[in-house]
This record gives C-alpha cells, sequence and structure tokens, in this order.
C-alpha cells in the first residue's frame, strides 16, 4: 500500500529504493544531510558520478548509483533557498519533489525517502516546507502512482510538526475526495447517467464509519481551511443523497 510516513531515522539508514539528496545545483558534497549522504555513499565515487553529470536546475533532481548505501539510488534534488517566498521558492520546491518523484518512478522503484528539502541551510521554514512537501507528495499518489514514501527526520519536534501537518493535508484531501464523490451523486440523481455504485459504496462506507464522524469533529473545532467545500459533512446532505439513490435503485 502506498503512502506517507515519517520516521526519526538517518536517511541513509533507509532501506529503501531509492534515497534523496538535499542537493546543490553545482551536485558538490556539502553539509549536513548531503554531507552524510555522500560520506555513506562513497565520496570519491560518488562525487565522481557527480561531475560526470556537472549540473542540476533548483526545482529539478537528476540520480547517481547508491553505491554503499542500502538505497540503489541517490536522487540529487535541487530545492531553492529561503528568500521571503516571493521570489518562487514554493514553486521550485514542489518541482524538486515531484522531480525526484518522477525519477523514483521511471526507475522502477516502489519506495523511496527524503529528507525536509531546503529546511536546512538553505534557511525555507520548516512548517511552510512540511506544506509544500506533503502537497507535492500527496498529488503524485493522488495521480495513481504506487509507491511508498518515507521523510527521515533527526528530531522529535521536526517529527511532531511533520505528523501533525501529515494529518491535516490528509484530512483536506479525504474531504475534498469525497466531496467530489457527493457532487456526482447530487449530479446523478437530476439525470441519472452512467454508473455510480463506486462512489455510493464510498460515501456509504465514509458515513457509517467512524471516520465520517471524526472529519466532522474536526471540522467543528477548525481543522479545515474556511474556503474549502464541505456538503458532505452535513449529514442531512449525504444520507439524503443516498437514501435518494437507493429509492432511484429499487
Amino acid at each position: 500500500m502506498s503512502g506517507i510516513t515519517i520516521q526519526t531515522i538517518s536517511i541513509t539508514d533507509l532501506d529503501t529504493d531509492a534515497i534523496v539528496n538535499a542537493a546543490n545545483e553545482g551536485l558538490w558534497a556539502g553539509g549536513g544531510v548531503c554531507g552524510a549522504i555522500f560520506r555513506a555513499a562513497g565520496a570519491a565515487a560518488l562525487e565522481a558520478a557527480c561531475r560526470r553529470i556537472g549540473h542540476c536546475d533548483t526545482g529539478r533532481a537528476v540520480v547517481t548509483p547508491g553505491f554503499r548505501l542500502k538505497a540503489k539510488y541517490i536522487l540529487h534534488a535541487v530545492g531553492p533557498r529561503w528568500s521571503g517566498g516571493g521570489r518562487g521558492e514554493p514553486e521550485l520546491l514542489y518541482g524538486a519533489y515531484r522531480s525526484a518523484l518522477e525519477l523514483a518512478a521511471q526507475l522502477g522503484c516502489r519506495s523511496v525517502g527524503f529528507p525536509l528539502i531546503s529546511a536546512g541551510i538553505f534557511g525555507y521554514p520548516a512548517d511552510r516546507a512540511w506544506e509544500v512537501a506533503l502537497r507535492a507528495c500527496g498529488d503524485f499518489l493522488d495521480a495513481g502512482h504506487s509507491i511508498d514514501i518515507v521523510f527521515a527526520v533527526l528530531d522529535e519536534r521536526m517529527l511532531a510538526l511533520g505528523r501533525r501537518m501529515l494529518d491535516a493535508d490528509a484530512l483536506v484531501r479525504r474531504v475534498t475526495a469525497m466531496e467530489a464523490r457527493l457532487n456526482r451523486l447530487t449530479d446523478w440523481l437530476a439525470q441519472p447517467v452512467g454508473d455510480l455504485r463506486a462512489d455510493v459504496e464510498a460515501l456509504d462506507g465514509y458515513l457509517r464509519s467512524g471516520q465520517w464522524l471524526a472529519d466532522f469533529e474536526a471540522d467543528e473545532a477548525g481543522a479545515l481551511p474556511a474556503g474549502l467545500p464541505r456538503g458532505v459533512l452535513s449529514e442531512d446532505a449525504l444520507y439524503n443523497a443516498l437514501e435518494a439513490y437507493a429509492e432511484r435503485q429499487s
């Protein structure tokens, strides 16, 4: 089952098909995560491989072998330096994640490990870095790709922040997906064309499960963005649509 997890572990210890290096444009050995990866992989061999590639633009990723690492591949993704957020940093950071994930998919990887790109010496605020990271990875999975994504962090504070933001991202994605199913059902009730069984089964299961109630309570507590469509969290709207569908089918 593909998804996103966050662990307190050195990225060099991950047993994933690929790991991601928070690289610089020159692909030089640096400090922090980058330096740890070069040392663990074997600095001489990895530096030679990076010299052959020569350069990677910010917002993109390139691949080298993993050499002495457990991972078969190292995906060198170049995130932006933080300059206040007004110089395209979110788009460039999103692109770095997306490029690395696309490379992983092309290489046939079933799992990939990430650091929190740009959140170290590049100065990207941790909460904003998590938001972009989770959005990029979530969008990739929502597009139908099957891959296990692991974020490796080194302290409990970063772990707690990441998990809190991961839960918030999952809530928004779940409510948005169920809202789309309810909208399709409402359209079908006005003009019954097509097979809505998958949507109806998903909505019925959602309503009957503890997840609907948990999401409803989270919304009551203010956990969802103000402008997010959330008609599916109205029990009457969802129940009435399901009842109308059942009557049409009888």
